[in-house]
């Protein structure tokens, strides 16, 4: 076997809390980056569209691997209801939340899209 494939197994709710708590340490650098472009965003919209991007891939991560553990805990699967519910906050907030960041990632993507139009239609 590999050397390195051994110790790496972990049950399923360590593994996804794992995930879910790595990407949220991302989101948080990559969010705390979006909050200094905006404090002159004039002079650095281009990198506050940049990383506005570059968030929506972390942020589907974190909601999969959260929904994901949503899902196999209320599916009865053992080891998850072993780990016990979510706390009971974060299952009211869970689809506040959730439609949030839905639509704050529709309005990057209108943005990127937006501006995409308008540098063609400059350049015709």
């Amino acid at each position: 076997m590999g050397c390195c494939t051994d110790s790496i197994a972990l049950p399923g709710p360590e593994s996804n809390a794992r995930l879910t708590a790595l990407t949220g340490s991302v989101l948080l650098v990559l969010l705390a980056i979006e909050g200094v472009t905006l404090l002159s965003l004039r002079s650095m919209l281009s990198w506050h569209i940049f990383v506005g991007v570059l968030v929506i891939p972390v942020v589907a991560l974190k909601l999969g691997s959260t929904g994901y553990r949503f899902f196999r805990y209320y599916t009865r699967r053992p080891d998850y209801v072993r780990a016990g519910p979510p706390h009971l906050l974060l299952r009211l907030l869970g689809p506040v939340v959730v439609l949030a960041t839905y639509s704050a990632m529709l309005d990057v993507r209108r943005a990127v899209l937006g501006s995409r139009s308008a540098s063609v239609a400059d350049a015709a």
